[in-house]
């Protein structure tokens, strides 16, 4: 049994591996968080237990959006959830890095205080009688039993390749120190959205780096990707020390196979090359089209900064009136609309009725921005999503995704 202080560590360690779901499959917390017999894969409810933590941390609504309590709910999402570097979550949150590091104390005690109770309630539980013996499954047979559940249940969605990049190398972080590697990171921000399903990208991601681990210990991995015709190409080459070993092909097990039929499951493909000077292996990811997205604002300030938060992940249009907003809602016919409410002439809200009593741009989903805490009012009118101004990118990303491309 882990004591109070050895659990809170075990709770950072799972969170910083949220969706690796092998990681997750033998972790301890697995062992005294999920319950015996549940029949839920261990990896896949211990996500899910981690996740539902962080939301009983969410404030109730009429709590100030600069409380405490908020700030912690908010670094979990964003550090967790999110996968964004402390650095990042600094600059969402306006708080300076050093305050974002006591936040994160703060943060991990508060969950693993309700994992904490959970764990302490499950032991204290009556087990019931013992189910009949069986022989224990193999581990390749439990990995292999994991990633059949997931692929059955993987529906690619419109994804961001750099924030997928970003959090594998995130988790790789020490262990790439440990092995002395250098990771080179060339993954621009404006890359067209690609249809993969997360969960199983990041596993499949994470499979090829541990393996270039292994191969470039003492040198370096670069890791790429550039837009090609409907595809997008993710490279990952390994070069090992000048004066190191040549690198030797390996039989395509373990890690490259997993990742192989991890990447087959969602409609991406895996090359490999390997030769004497390093190694390279290639992810073939499709593309989604372009959506569309119109913002209807008045403030040119508010307009260049979504159009900043949305490059490359969006086709955006903008519109200043309410007058122009209509006519290039019936002439686009966009994936979504952004509408602040405070505008000359013509209201949000008069725009928004208007929008959703015509044929043609009713089914449009639209997500009402506004320093005007009308949430119940915007729903009521046929809004999809109601944000508070000012609004992070993770928020309007976030509103966009739910929006545009539902699970």
């Amino acid at each position: 049994m882990l004591d109070r202080a050895a659990f809170e560590r075990s709770v950072q360690e799972a969170l910083e591996h949220l969706y690796d779901p092998a990681f997750l499959l033998t972790h301890p917390l697995a062992a005294l968080l999920v319950p015996r017999g549940s029949g839920e894969s261990p990896g896949r409810a211990l996500h899910r237990i981690l996740c539902e933590a962080i939301a009983e941390l969410k404030p109730p609504p009429d709590a100030p959006s600069h409380s405490p309590s908020w700030r912690l709910y908010r670094y979990l999402s964003l550090r967790y959830v999110e996968m964004l570097t402390i650095g990042q979550v600094a600059a969402e949150l306006g708080i300076s890095p050093r305050q974002c590091r006591r936040d994160h104390h703060e943060a991990i005690s508060a969950v693993s205080a309700i994992l904490w109770e959970r764990s302490q309630h499950l032991q204290a539980a009556p087990s019931g009688p013992s189910p009949p013996s069986t022989p224990p499954a193999s581990a390749d047979a439990v990995l292999e039993a994991e990633i059949g559940k997931i692929g059955s249940r993987a529906t690619p969605t419109a994804t961001r390749l750099d924030q997928i990049v970003e959090g594998v190398v995130a988790t790789l972080a020490s262990l790439a120190h440990r092995h002395a590697v250098a990771l080179q990171v060339a993954v621009p921000y404006g890359l067209p959205l690609i249809a993969a399903e997360r969960t199983m990208l990041r596993q499949s991601l994470l499979e090829v780096l541990l393996d270039a681990l292994d191969r470039a210990a003492g040198g370096r991995v670069e890791i790429s990707a550039a837009a090609e015709g409907r595809c997008v190409r993710l490279e990952v080459i390994g070069r090992p020390p000048a004066k190191g070993p040549p690198v030797r092909e390996r039989s395509d097990a373990g890690r490259l196979a997993v990742s192989r039929r991890l990447a087959a499951l969602q409609g991406a493909a895996l090359e490999t090359d390997v030769h004497g000077d390093g190694f390279l292996v290639r992810f073939t990811l499709p593309t989604v089209e372009t959506p569309v997205a119109l913002v209807v604002d008045d403030n040119a300030d508010v307009v260049l900064l979504f159009q900043r938060y949305l490059g490359g992940l969006f086709d955006v249009h903008e519109a200043t009136s309410g007058e122009q907003a209509l006519q290039l809602a019936r002439r686009l016919r966009p994936n979504v609309i952004t509408l602040d409410v405070m505008m000359p002439s013509q209201d949000g809200w008069e725009v928004l009725q208007i929008l959703k009593h015509d044929p043609a741009t009713a089914a449009i989903p639209v997500i009402v921005c506004s320093v005007i805490r009308e949430r119940e009012l915007a729903l009521s009118l046929g809004a999809a999503e109601f944000l508070a101004k000012p609004i992070s990118a993770p928020e309007l990303l976030a509103a966009l995704q739910r929006c545009c491309f539902p699970p």
